[in-house]
C-alpha cells in the first residue's frame, strides 16, 4: 500500500511541473498555491473508487500549509456523506490536518486503521452499517455509536429457549405461544459483546394458567418487569434470584407455597406484590432489598416474617392484612393490628 500510494505521488509530482496544474489562482487565494501532494493522493484513490470526479470546493474546506516558501492547502474539513460509500481508501491518513469528517449516510462497513493519523475533532457516521465495534479504530471509537449504524439485531439466544421452554413445559397452544410472542413479551436492543441484540425487558404473563416456569428466565439479564398474576404456580424458579435489573414483580393469586432464598439479591426490586397465595413464612434477608418501595403479601398463610424487614419498612407501603401474623414478630411490627389477621387457630 505505502508503494502505491508513493507511485501516486510521484506520478501526480511529475503531472504538477509539466503544466498539469495551470491554474488561475481562486480569488483571496496565495499566488503558487497548491493542493498538498498527499491530500491529492487520497482524493485520487476516492475519485478512482467512485468513478467520477470529486467537486471539492463544495465538500470540503482547507487550511494553508508553507513549506519552503510555497504554500499548499490542506484539507480541514471534509464532507463525504451521501456518496454510497462502502470503504475508505487507507491513504486517507495522509489528511493530517483533517480535523472535520462527515461519512453519514453511506454504505460503509469498517473504517481504516489510518484514520488515526488525522486529529479529528469531529466525525459524523451515522447511518452506515458498520455493526461490529472491531470494525472501528479503538482512536475513534468515542465518536461511534452502534445504536446510530443501520444493523439487524437479532434476538438473544438465552431469551429465546426460555420463550420455547415456557411454551413446552405449560402444553400451551398454538393460539396462546403466539399471543405471548407476539403481545406479551417486550424486547429491547442492547449492545452486547461484538454488536446488537434484542433482549426482553418485560414480561406479561397473567391469565394464562401457567404452572411452571423454567429455570432458564435466569438467563434474561435485562429483565426489568414481570406480571405472573392470577395462574397456577406453586412456586417460583431459585434462579430469579439473577434477575439483577427486575424492578417489578407481580405474583398475585397463584398458589404459592414458598418463596426462593435468592429473592434477598434482587437490589433494584421496587414492587413485589405476592398477596392472595399459600406462603406460610418469608425467611429470605431484606437487608439487599435496599430499593423496595411497594410490599403487598395480604391474604396469604404467612406467620413468621424475618427480622431484617424492619431495615426496609421505613417508606414502605406494605399491605399484610389476612395472614397469621399473631406472635414471635419483628420488633417493628409488634403493634400490628391482630384484628385484621387470623390469630384464633
Amino acid at each position: 500500500m505505502k508503494r502505491k500510494i508513493l507511485i501516486i505521488e510521484l506520478f501526480l509530482l511529475i503531472f504538477m511541473s509539466c503544466g498539469g496544474n495551470d491554474k488561475t489562482p481562486l480569488p483571496n487565494q496565495p499566488p503558487n498555491t497548491e493542493l498538498s501532494i498527499r491530500d491529492k493522493v487520497f482524493i485520487y484513490e476516492l475519485e478512482t473508487q467512485l468513478g467520477y470526479a470529486l467537486e471539492l470546493e463544495n465538500i470540503s474546506q482547507k487550511t494553508t500549509e508553507t513549506i519552503e516558501d510555497f504554500n499548499y492547502y490542506r484539507i480541514e474539513s471534509l464532507d463525504l456523506s451521501n456518496l454510497e460509500l462502502i470503504e475508505i481508501p487507507e491513504s486517507i491518513g495522509n489528511l493530517d490536518s483533517l480535523k472535520i469528517l462527515n461519512l453519514e449516510n453511506n454504505l460503509l462497513e469498517s473504517l481504516p486503521d489510518s484514520l488515526c493519523s488525522s486529529p479529528l475533532e469531529e466525525l459524523t457516521l451515522q447511518n452506515n452499517n458498520i455493526c461490529l465495534t472491531s470494525s472501528v479504530p479503538e482512536c475513534i471509537q468515542g465518536f461511534y455509536d452502534v445504536m446510530n449504524q443501520n444493523c439487524i439485531a437479532y434476538p438473544d439466544e438465552n431469551d429465546t429457549d426460555f420463550l420455547t421452554e415456557l411454551v413446552q413445559m405449560n402444553m400451551l397452544n398454538d393460539s396462546i405461544s403466539e399471543l405471548i410472542y407476539n403481545d406479551r413479551i417486550t424486547w429491547e436492543i442492547k449492545l452486547e459483546g461484538e454488536g446488537l441484540v434484542q433482549r426482553i425487558v418485560k414480561l406479561d404473563l397473567d391469565n394464562l394458567s401457567l404452572d411452571t416456569i423454567p429455570i432458564s428466565i435466569g438467563g434474561l439479564e435485562h429483565l426489568r418487569w414481570v406480571e405472573l398474576e392470577n395462574n397456577n404456580l406453586t412456586a417460583i424458579p431459585e434462579q430469579f434470584g439473577s434477575l439483577s435489573e427486575l424492578w417489578y414483580l407481580d405474583l398475585y393469586n397463584n398458589q404459592i407455597l414458598d418463596l426462593p432464598m435468592s429473592i434477598q439479591y434482587l437490589s433494584n426490586l421496587k414492587e413485589f406484590y405476592i398477596y392472595n397465595n399459600d406462603i406460610t413464612e418469608l425467611d429470605f434477608s431484606f437487608s439487599g432489598l435496599i430499593n423496595l418501595e411497594k410490599f403487598w403479601i395480604n391474604d396469604n398463610e404467612i406467620s413468621s416474617i424475618n427480622k431484617s424487614i424492619c431495615e426496609v419498612l421505613v417508606n414502605l407501603e406494605f399491605y399484610y392484612n389476612g395472614n397469621n401474623l399473631c406472635e414471635n414478630l419483628p420488633t417493628c411490627l409488634i403493634n400490628i393490628d391482630t384484628d385484621d389477621q387470623d390469630c384464633d387457630n
